[in-house]
Parts: structure tokens; C-alpha cells; sequence
């Protein structure tokens, strides 16, 4: 634990916002005591849906909510899915009428799939732990040729790993099936998979000088094995026109709706307590982690 970067009044508070053709951009409602980020956009039944990491203040520690577009603004976001452990990224995919997820649980080394109980898509239940011992982040899943993809991404030190599976939803098992590892941190998915006229494009971070710095599109081929892809686009926070931001992490987009978000700083005495209290609480995961492996073996 670092307990230099505690002794700090900078911190950091991720936002989404959220445009309609080309409409100026919305930031989306909040609720008193968070912050949101990893804006992930769903649509379903004639509705958009935004799903998001409802980031809790007080107690350090992602949550999931949903929030659906109404009368062109999205409402306020309502948390879904809560757990001990941290959850961000909530990547959500339909597959046989059926509304499924696949949110970053890296914190527990896990990495789970849920499903939705009715229509609402704000009732969710866990299905399965499809890999267990694993700190896969932002998860990021599609359809192709009737197979379900999953692109993950391993983060180690001086190495970054992008892991591609597939995915049978029927029999709840999936399958390696891909692996490159590049040292440069440059590929970590930003967001779901964009199709456009047959050809398939995936955001991702570049993380390079920091955290954040800016989002790159990049275009793949799947059918020829090339799944890191090539850069057709890039944005940052400045190019997206969002002022008073710093950073960048997230992009999506369905039809004529793009949401994105961005890291607003500010200096409070709270800071650091939330550090402190963020440290503590991913600590005690490690050493839990730690503990189950030994036990385990």
C-alpha cells in the first residue's frame, strides 16, 4: 500500500454524458453521494438503456444501475445489482430473447454472467462464475456467426494480455480461444462492439502517459484472425468538446444516441479518506483472494 498518495486534498470524480444526433451533450442525473462511469448502451423492446458503474462515495466501491431514455434524457440511474466486492463495466448483450451481462468483477477474481428476471431489466440474478482465480477487466462481448466473443483483458506488471473466449450460453461454459500480449497498455476495451455496414469496430484505451488519455477506434477482422485491429479514429475529452474533464475511458453508441465519460478533479479535504478507504478495501480483498487460493489448494 502507498500511503504517500493518501496525503493529497486532489481528487477525482468520473461523469457521463450522453447526445442525441447532433445535439450538444447531457450529463447524466445523478444521485446525491455518487458518481458514474463505464457507460455501456442497450437497446431493447423499442427502448435505450444506459447501464453504468454507480460509483459509491462514502463507502469507495462500485455498484450497478440502469437508467432509460425517456422523452430524449435519460433518467435518473437506479441501482441494480449491489455486492460486497467492486463492479463497474456492466457490458449487456441479448442472445435467444434472453437479456444477459457480463460486469468487471476483477476485484474478486471472478468473472460472472447474470441474466434479467422481466422486462424492467432492473431485476438481475448471478447464473454462473464462468472463470474463477482471473482479473479480467472490462469484458467486452458480441455476436458473430451466431457465437458469443468475449475480449478480456489480463493486466500484469509490463505486460498486458487481451484474451479472447466463446461463449455457450446453453451449457454455461466457455472456451479459450485467442491470446496476445503486448507491453505497451493500449487495447483494454472502452466500450461494446460497434457493427457498421458488415464492418465490426472496437474502442479502446490508451493509457500510455496516464490513465485516461484517450480512446482509440479500431477496426478488426475477425474471420482473419486479427483481433487487436487498426486505428481508424481516436477522441479525447478535448475533441469530444466536454469542458472542466481530463480524461477518458468509455464510448458508446447505438443508432443516433453516443455516450462517453469523463473524469472531472477538484481539490477536498475528503480526499484523503476516500483514498485511504478505497486502499483498504482492495487490500482486504487481496488478502481474501489470497486466503481462498491457499485454502483451495
Amino acid at each position: 500500500m502507498n500511503i504517500k498518495s493518501i496525503f493529497t486534498t486532489r481528487y477525482g470524480e468520473w461523469c457521463v454524458f450522453y447526445k442525441i444526433k447532433d445535439s450538444d451533450w447531457k450529463s447524466l442525473k445523478t444521485k446525491k453521494g455518487y458518481w458514474y462511469a463505464d457507460p455501456i448502451l442497450f437497446e431493447f423492446k423499442g427502448g435505450v438503456y444506459l447501464f453504468i458503474e454507480a460509483f459509491e462515495n462514502n463507502q469507495q466501491i462500485g455498484r450497478l444501475a440502469v437508467s432509460k431514455l425517456v422523452d430524449g434524457e435519460f433518467t435518473e440511474p437506479k441501482e441494480i445489482i449491489r455486492k460486497s466486492y467492486h463492479l463497474s463495466y456492466p457490458c449487456v448483450f441479448q442472445y435467444n430473447h434472453v437479456v444477459y451481462m457480463i460486469p468487471e468483477s476483477s476485484q474478486n477474481r471472478t468473472l460472472e454472467l447474470y441474466k434479467a428476471l422481466d422486462d424492467s431489466l432492473e431485476k438481475w440474478e448471478i447464473v454462473k462464475v464462468l472463470l474463477d482465480d482471473v482479473e479480467c477487466v472490462d469484458t467486452t462481448v458480441f455476436e458473430y456467426k451466431s457465437r458469443i466473443y468475449l475480449l478480456a483483458y489480463i493486466q500484469k506488471p509490463g505486460e498486458y494480455i487481451t484474451k479472447v473466449y466463446t461463449l455457450d450460453i446453453n451449457e454455461l461454459k466457455i472456451s479459450d480461444v485467442h491470446s496476445i500480449s503486448k507491453n505497451d497498455n493500449i487495447y483494454r476495451p472502452a466500450g461494446k462492439i460497434i457493427k457498421k455496414d458488415g464492418t465490426y469496430y472496437r474502442p479502446v484505451q490508451y493509457n500510455i502517459n496516464f490513465y485516461g488519455e484517450k480512446i482509440r477506434m479500431l477496426k478488426f477482422d475477425i474471420d482473419n484472425n486479427d483481433w487487436i485491429g487498426t486505428v481508424v479514429d481516436e477522441y479525447t475529452v478535448n475533441s469530444f468538446g466536454l469542458s472542466n474533464m481530463s480524461k477518458t475511458h468509455t464510448y458508446s453508441q447505438i443508432q443516433d444516441v453516443c455516450a462517453v465519460d469523463a473524469l472531472h478533479e477538484y481539490r477536498t479535504l475528503f480526499a484523503p479518506y476516500y483514498i485511504l478507504r478505497r486502499k483498504i478495501h482492495n487490500y482486504y480483498f487481496r488478502v481474501k483472494n489470497f486466503r481462498r487460493k491457499i485454502m483451495e489448494n
